[in-house]
């Protein structure tokens, strides 16, 4: 939507498409509704660059799906805005907590435990295994250092000694 002194690889135009990797002109596509949330904040990040870059200015916006003739965002950027910020948020979540490991076997049922790499994130604390009550009301299990057990939203795992990293959780 906004128009930037930029390329986007090799080609001249921006847009949505540049974050699914299509530079080409008949690949690029302006509704991000299909994109996933990773893309969509992959596309911040660069407007946020280039926004900010001393050496890109703004020379205007594109008349269409996201601005009208007055320059006004549409409904459509309204929504990209709000989707944008949902993701966010929901980043939020998983950068303050990392996911348990989950280990499951027909027949025995669940291991669930917290380590330096849990997540895919490693880090100097290994945790305990909590639900975590999301925004969006969804349960997560994370895992949490010691010293933050007490913050909202936080619940033991059912079954499972609250000092434990490990819990086994048998199959019902």
């Amino acid at each position: 939507g906004y128009y930037l002194k930029v390329a986007c690889g090799r080609a001249s135009h921006e847009g949505p498409g540049c974050a699914a990797g299509k530079f080409q002109r008949e690949n690029s596509f302006e509704e991000v509704e299909r994109l996933k949330d990773e893309q969509l904040l992959g596309i911040e990040h660069w407007h946020g660059f280039y926004t900010k870059h001393d050496t890109y200015r703004r020379v205007g916006v594109l008349v269409g799906h996201y601005f009208d003739e007055e320059g006004r965002p549409t409904d459509k950027l309204l929504d990209y805005q709000r989707r944008l910020a949902e993701v966010k948020h929901r980043q939020l979540w998983v950068d303050r907590f990392p996911d348990c490991n989950v280990h499951y076997e027909i027949g025995k049922g669940r291991r669930i435990w917290c380590g330096t790499d849990s997540g895919g994130f490693e880090r100097y604390w290994a945790g305990l295994p909590r639900m975590l009550k999301e925004g969006d009301g969804k349960l997560r299990c994370v895992c949490v250092p010691e010293e933050r057990l007490g913050e909202d939203g936080l619940t033991p795992l059912a079954n499972c000694a609250p000092e434990s990293d490990t819990c086994e959780q048998p199959e019902a």
